[in-house]
């Protein structure tokens, strides 16, 4: 890979989101809903103007509603069951936001899940809490203003020791000092990174430029304050760097040699066509393999050379003989102890059958439309960082079929992430997934188009990435065989144009604020200006 270093500093500024703000006023139940109302209890004082934001998400399609309060609130809502949240900012400085949620708990995991009936009040009350704090201070490594850094913390739960949605980040003095306060107790990352809207090599607590190497910073009261936590910015850098060949086959076998040699297995599949292989990212993800690409009547010399220095204990064909045919199929066999195909009817089976292949579980389980690509390819990323899998679904369908819903059973799911919107998967679909009898919670990611759809997705899973990965949105094969690299190194995918990078993707990265930009294919389909982040409408 060629690499360089870069700082990017934006012309633009991230755009703020603008609350109305007001006294809650009794709502008058309507035949066909219900009120959710409580009150905001904030005993020492604490709240920030007395304000507090509350969420409410739909489990049975995602719907989210963000409502401002003073002291209580009051809220019409559809009958069906709701996660509900509390946001609130406090008047100490620095920084200071706490989110609790049903039940005055800041895990999600420990929610209380709320129901709401057609004309009935459901009261759910929130208490404030005092917190306990994190300090110390911040360095810049480029020599830069200190007031311009920040650093910021992430909430581990305990349950499933993974960072929650719970997040908060404090400027820094001028003299490098910063103090978050209103802390839950609990497990944090706690990463230093630039306070505008730029990149400049982000750094965890202890002296760890990835997060693989960080170390937790542990806050045991909430009325003790944590010291020392020290840090700074700018020392790792950024870097970009591109994969690439000669053609998709060659690209493919550039993101393989990440692998070392004897690996496991090794997924194969037809790259001239998308539907057999888009379930296939997250299995490479959670087996530690690669993905190949052939044609239906060759395997190229390159993908050959690749086989040979892999040494695969397993190969996996994905698709039937019209995807890869017999002839390359026996040619394949050759190069591991153990050849097996996958296939299906259509790409629906064969997306069933893969899953079943590769998972004995799934709580959550990820579904796109098996009619086009942008979706799935956005949504292997994702899939594979929460360890669930991308089930390829008839977008054109109004309702679940029985095949799906048997799986879905087999596998024990209780949450389906939806990704594209409704000219994708339509309303009717969702809701079919919602009725199943073991399904809890059903939520879709979508946005104007595959580019903020891709955005978005990435925004509500991934609270940090070292890595983040950038291909084209015009076409499949380049995002396809990152797939599993992306899934094994926790990073998301991007879809950008050729010659530029959408202004949402860019405020992502900027959010993210990786240590590496690694861009899929080569310039032909995405140029250099990419790996400079060139704005689209600069």
């Amino acid at each position: 890979m060629h690499m360089s270093r870069f700082r990017l500093v934006a012309a633009a500024a991230l755009a703020g989101v603008i609350m109305s703000i007001g006294v809650a006023a009794p709502a008058r139940a309507e035949s066909s809903y219900g009120t959710l109302r409580g009150d905001i209890i904030d005993p020492d004082g604490w709240m920030q103007q007395g304000l507090a934001q509350i969420r409410t998400t739909r489990l049975s399609d995602g719907e989210v509603g963000w409502d401002t309060f003073r002291g209580g609130y009051s809220l019409v809502r559809s009958p069906g069951r709701y996660l509900v949240e509390a946001r609130f900012e406090c008047k100490s400085s620095g920084g200071c936001i706490q989110n609790l949620y049903a039940g005055n708990t800041p895990y999600r995991s420990q929610a209380q899940i709320v129901t709401v009936t057609a004309d009935t009040e459901t009261f759910v009350n929130f208490t404030t809490r005092r917190g306990g704090s994190i300090s110390g201070t911040v360095a810049d490594a480029t020599g830069g203003d200190l007031s311009s850094l920040a650093a910021q913390a992430h909430l581990v739960d305990p349950v499933t020791n993974s960072l929650t949605s719970w997040s908060v980040r404090a400027s820094v003095a001028s003299n490098g000092s910063y103090r978050i306060a209103g802390v839950p107790a609990g497990d944090y990352l706690v990463r230093f990174i630039p306070g505008g809207f730029e990149l400049a090599g982000a750094e965890y607590w202890n002296e760890a430029d990835w997060i693989a190497d960080a170390e937790l910073v542990s806050v045991g009261d909430e009325s003790v304050e944590v010291t020392n936590i020290d840090g700074s910015v700018g020392a790792a850098g950024v870097y970009a760097a591109r994969y690439s060949g000669a053609d998709r086959f060659a690209m493919a076998v550039g993101i393989s040699q990440e692998y070392a040699s004897g690996v496991g297995v090794v997924f194969v599949t037809n790259g001239l066509n998308f539907p057999d292989a888009l379930s296939a990212g997250p299995l490479g993800a959670a087996y530690g393999g690669p993905i190949l690409l052939v044609t239906p009547t060759s395997v190229p010399a390159v993908v050959a050379a690749e086989l040979e220095r892999l040494d695969p204990d397993t190969i996996l064909v994905v698709g039937g003989v019209n995807s890869v045919g017999p002839a390359v199929y026996d040619q394949l066999a050759t190069y591991a102890s153990h050849i097996e195909r996958i296939a299906g009817a259509d790409r629906f089976a064969a997306s069933r059958n893969l899953i079943s292949a590769g998972f004995d579980e799934a709580e959550t389980v990820y579904v796109a439309t098996g009619h086009n690509f942008p979706d799935a390819l956005a949504a292997g990323a994702a899939a594979s960082f929460e360890h669930a899998p991308v089930l390829l679904v008839d977008g054109h369908a109004s309702t679940v079929d029985v095949p799906t819903a048997e799986l879905l059973g087999q596998l024990g799911t209780s949450r389906i992430v939806v990704v594209g919107g409704p000219a994708s998967v339509p309303a009717s679909y969702l809701a079919s997934l919602a009725a199943l009898p073991a399904v809890s919670e059903v939520a879709r990611r979508s946005g104007a188009d595959r580019f903020l759809a891709a955005s978005g997705l990435n925004e509500a899973t991934f609270p940090v990435a070292d890595v983040v990965f950038l291909a084209t949105g015009m076409n499949f094969p380049d995002a396809l065989a990152g797939g599993p690299l992306a899934g094994a190194w926790g990073a998301p995918i991007y879809l950008v144009q050729k010659n530029c990078v959408p202004m949402s993707v860019i405020s992502e990265i900027v959010r993210l604020q990786p240590h590496q930009i690694l861009v899929l294919g080569g310039p032909a389909s995405v140029g250099d200006e990419v790996m400079g982040l060139v704005p689209c409408g600069a």
